[in-house]
């Protein structure tokens, strides 16, 4: 049994041109996964003839314990399904396993007879024929666990762009399993695109839908091969590492959207709510009774959160014991919950602590308030303008509404009886809720460059000072500057006033490394200034009061 480093993971030549070749985050995220596999792998061989159902099973676990996701993004059980062919590829590819995977033969039945249909493809055999000779059937389903296993080598390197490019052509050609096909390039272009933006070689959405259209061409696809942009950004932010608000900013992404990607993702849920290793003590904690109502209620989760159920579970059940609830009671109260049927973020933060339920209200001010809420009374937890949620993403506001809820329950007297862990998976599910519908919201309109109506400029000591009288819409403003960069701004009213407020902001913002001299300029120029406003205000006036006297009689 060969344990050695595995065979170096490089891409080989064909990829799309101008594809620069991924970064450190890329390559660190695919070291991450393969550690993770060589982990899987040898648990795996040192048990008797595994079946394919405890492999599924072991690798989800390994995974979850790293917060990692399968390649598609998600941790759903079809996409563990085809994990198992990335694990097989490193094995038979990178680890030179040969007498291993005959004893795991059970487990990776699908992936040794792809491994070797997809030999006979490559080497120029009809698809269908290739299948039936290595023991599989010419249908849907080994068509697609065909390209799942394509997909794990071209991930791992060890196919090539043109290659996969041409067993897909191939395969289109033999008229079976076209869905699986599209599918596939989706998921192909998706992983391509994600590795561009991860290494920073897409600099705006136009050039991101490029890209787009030039893999799916690469790839023999059309505009119905191109993946969404949600499915870019669950690939890139999962698989890849990408920031979310890197991403935000080139992949358009709804609240409906993020919600799927969230619902189906468990490394959210495992890194923030409960780990694989704190869910694992949990569970062994808790007596019979409760360990079947963490199981029940994890069942009635998974309908709408089926990759984050137990963590989810276990936040809720905690705070059920917490409030003083037995099993039954645990379980009444979710039932209640989950049949009001709705909104699945809406639902789990209607679960409430003594009376108090989280909520969000989206203000006129493009911010969103997060309240405490009992009846006719009302706790303001935090604000959170729609550009700060987005710059945040939702792990990064998940973090500071946990500790701004935090400091609410004394206000609340909610010290006791309130489970950390809920507390988490309640602005987990705020964060969701607010970066979703920031993604929605219409960008703010753009505000012009204040006009410049008076200025003077001078230099004293090298340096440059200015004074100004700026217009934005229909306000005045009165600015001074040092070195070029603005070091004060009033209002401009009543012009004693102004000069009142400018002099007094003067003294304490300027810099204690400026020059006397500097400020006694930068005085001059302010009553200079103001002199030719006032000038011209007279001069304003005087025009509109011979206009008014020479003006025909409108009656």
């Amino acid at each position: 049994m060969c344990f050695a480093r595995a065979r170096a993971i490089k891409p080989r030549r064909g990829g799309c041109a101008g594809a620069a070749k991924p970064v450190e985050r890329v390559q660190a995220q695919r070291a991450r996964r393969v550690e993770a596999l060589i982990e899987f792998l040898g648990e795996l061989i040192r048990r008797e003839e595994p079946t394919r159902g405890e492999a599924r099973r072991l690798l989800a676990r390994v995974y979850a314990s790293r917060c990692l996701e399968p390649i598609t993004g998600s941790s759903t059980g079809s996409a563990f399904e085809r994990e198992l062919a990335v694990a097989y590829a490193l094995a038979e590819r990178g680890l030179g396993w040969s007498e291993e995977l005959e004893k795991l033969s059970r487990a990776f039945r699908v992936e040794r007879a792809c491994s070797m249909a997809l030999s006979s493809i490559l080497a120029g055999a009809d698809p269908l024929q290739a299948l039936e000779k290595a023991g599989a059937r010419p249908t849907r389903a080994w068509v697609a666990a065909l390209l799942g296993y394509a997909r794990a080598l071209h991930y791992l390197g060890y196919l090539g762009d043109n290659e996969l490019a041409e067993l897909f052509r191939a395969l289109e050609r033999s008229g079976v399993g076209a869905e699986a096909l599209r599918l596939s390039r989706k998921l192909v272009v998706a992983h391509k695109l994600a590795q561009l933006i991860a290494s920073g070689h897409v600099s705006g959405r136009r050039s991101k839908e490029a890209r787009k259209r030039s893999l799916a061409l690469l790839f023999g696809g059309g505009a119905g091969d191109r993946p969404s942009d949600a499915l870019v950004w669950r690939v890139a932010v999962n698989v890849y590492g990408v920031g979310e608000r890197e991403a935000l900013k080139l992949l358009k992404v709804d609240r409906a959207s993020l919600l799927r990607s969230a619902a189906s993702s468990a490394s959210l849920w495992y890194c923030w709510v409960a780990s694989q290793r704190e869910l694992e003590e949990a569970e062994s904690k808790l007596d019979p009774l409760w360990q079947e109502a963490h199981r029940v209620a994890a069942g009635r989760v998974s309908g709408f959160l089926p990759a984050a159920a137990a963590p989810v579970a276990l936040a809720l059940l905690e705070q059920a014991a917490a409030e003083g609830l037995d099993p039954d009671g645990f379980l009444a109260k979710l039932d209640k919950l989950l049949g009001a049927g709705g909104d699945p973020l809406e639902l789990l933060l209607s679960w409430d602590a003594r009376g108090w339920r989280l909520s969000t209200l989206l203000l006129a001010t493009r911010a969103f308030e997060v309240r405490l809420e009992r009846g006719y009374e009302m706790l303001v937890v935090d604000r959170v303008a729609a550009g700060d949620a987005l710059e945040l993403g939702v792990r990064g506001l998940a973090e500071r509404l946990l500790a701004k809820v935090k400091e609410a329950l004394p206000a609340a007297k909610l010290r006791e009886g309130v489970a950390e862990r809920w507390l988490k998976l309640a602005s987990l599910l705020l964060a969701l809720d607010i970066v979703g519908r920031a993604c929605e919201l219409a960008p703010p309109p753009k505000r012009g460059k204040p006009a410049a109506l008076l200025a003077e400029r001078a230099k004293v000591g090298g340096v440059e000072v200015a004074v100004e009288v700026l217009r934005r819409g229909w306000r005045k403003y009165l600015a001074a500057s040092v070195s070029g960069k603005r070091v004060v701004t009033v209002r401009l009213g009543d012009p004693r006033k102004a000069e009142g407020k400018l002099l007094k902001a003067l003294d304490s913002n300027l810099p204690k490394s400026v020059k006397p001299e500097v400020k006694a300029e930068l005085q001059r120029l302010l009553r200079k200034v103001l002199e030719q406003a006032a000038k011209t205000e007279r001069l304003s006036g005087s025009q509109q009061n011979r206009a008014e006297l020479g003006a025909p009689d409108s009656a």
